[in-house]
């Protein structure tokens, strides 16, 4: 059994929350996106990004209780690819929405973790109370480190 908790916080920094969260533990996929500060519509965005991976992961119907299937990382890519492609196109359609984007963080827990991610949502593995960084964010500052 595998329980899992999700929080999110506005910041300091944002007068909106652009964060969204879905925990599908039955199935050990937990999912975290961040709407692009100052972009337009990264709320949207970040909501469209939790909701594909989540339909898309889904259909592949994981048990937590049994090894990964080998195509696991290929599906997990492809939901990824599939949350990108729809909200470039919805970015594209509707003006209000132009530019929107948001980074990813999506882990598939089973007998092992498949962890991928994309932009600066970071996944943290907290064993034996010390909480260790294991995703290096995609960013320009980081490029230049």
């Amino acid at each position: 059994m595998i329980e899992m908790a999700g929080a999110t916080d506005t910041g300091l920094v944002r007068d909106r929350n652009e964060d969204a969260i879905k925990l599908v533990p039955e199935q050990g996929i937990a999912i975290l996106s961040d709407g692009m500060g100052g972009h337009l519509a990264g709320n949207v965005a970040s909501r469209m990004a939790i909701d594909v991976i989540a339909e898309e992961l889904g259909k592949s119907n994981f048990k937590t209780s049994e090894p990964l299937p080998e195509d696991a990382r290929k599906v997990l890519i492809s939901s990824m690819n599939a949350a990108n492609s729809s909200i470039r196109a919805v970015a594209r359609s509707q003006p209000e929405c132009y530019g929107m984007g948001a980074t990813i963080a999506v882990c598939v827990i089973a007998e092992q973790v498949l962890v991928s991610h994309l932009g600066d949502s970071r996944v943290y593995l907290f064993s034996e109370d010390n909480l260790t960084q294991i995703t290096e964010d995609h960013t320009l500052a980081q490029q230049y480190l």
